[in-house]
């Protein structure tokens, strides 16, 4: 089925993401986070029939179901977890607080 125009409209997406990787243009999460974007904006994601009005969905509907279809609440969790983990180590969080706790005890 290549010659639907979906199928092109993704191998478009797929071939802009990987050029911006190769060329890191752009740093690679924000590469993975504009996929969503650029396979709704380029019409990737095919429309389906929104059963009580029997018209097609909408650009905002078939993001939400992209969006829907790739996050969850325990992804959302494990990838805040990972930032939170990042900012303290970054921050050296957990040096602070050992020394503090040190002085006190």
């Amino acid at each position: 089925q290549a010659d639907r125009p979906e199928a092109q409209r993704c191998l478009g997406v797929l071939v802009a993401t990987v050029g911006l990787w190769l060329s890191e243009a752009v740093p690679f999460f924000a590469t993975a986070l504009l996929v969503p974007v650029l396979a709704v904006a380029s019409g990737a994601v095919p429309p389906k029939l929104v059963h009580k009005t029997g018209e097609l969905e909408q650009a905002p509907d078939i993001a939400k179901r992209v969006l829907n279809s790739m996050f969850n609440a325990v992804i959302l969790l494990v990838l805040s977890s990972l930032v939170a983990a990042r900012v303290v180590a970054r921050c050296q969080l957990e040096l602070r607080l050992a020394a503090a706790l040190q002085e006190r005890l």
